[in-house]
């Protein structure tokens, strides 16, 4: 998986939280997505992780979710996806050609608020790196097609954010629901 990052916000000094992204979006995409194969040849996704402040994560917030608060993570997809599957056969035009001949497929941004971040992970008693572990495997997994509009939904993308953060080696403490 290649992972770039963008930084929005200035705030905050980001460069091991960049490493940190990108080794559990690498080790995530392996376990979340299935080997996508096009014309005999892998594939490889992409996604950028962009850095924002409160007032730029609000404001994608409200213009994109018509909701007029902070939140901690926003994702745009640039795929229609289900369960980490394409819903329709990949063409040509869905690959990013920059990379030719190799087939690099851009999945789409996640946006992450270091402050929400901060917040949140003092609210729930564990480390930084443990809050931004957890937005970047959620970020990807509304990337690859799942939510939590619905119970089953929710059920699902829970079982499955849980299961990665298991593998990876990044347990969430005891009684909380990150």
């Amino acid at each position: 998986m290649i992972v770039r990052h963008v930084n929005r916000q200035s705030k905050h000094k980001i460069g091991a939280w960049n490493q940190l992204t990108k080794q559990v979006l690498q080790q995530a995409g392996d376990l979340a997505l299935p080997a996508i194969v096009f014309k005999d040849a892998a594939v490889t996704p992409q996604l950028t992780v962009i850095w924002a402040g409160p007032r730029v994560i609000r404001q994608m917030n409200r213009e994109t979710r018509q909701i007029d608060r902070l939140t901690d993570v926003l994702s745009f997809p640039l795929l229609e996806c289900e369960a980490g599957s394409p819903k329709k056969q990949l063409v040509i035009t869905d690959f990013d050609l920059t990379y030719l001949p190799d087939f690099v497929l851009p999945l789409g941004d996640i946006v992450l608020s270091v402050d929400q971040a901060l917040e949140q992970a003092k609210d729930y008693g564990h480390s930084m790196e443990r809050e931004i572990a957890f937005l970047s495997v959620h970020g990807l997994l509304h990337l690859i097609g799942y939510d939590h509009q619905t119970k089953e939904q929710e059920s699902k993308m829970r079982a499955q954010q849980r299961s990665i953060m298991q593998i990876l080696g990044i347990n969430r403490k005891e009684g909380s629901d990150q």
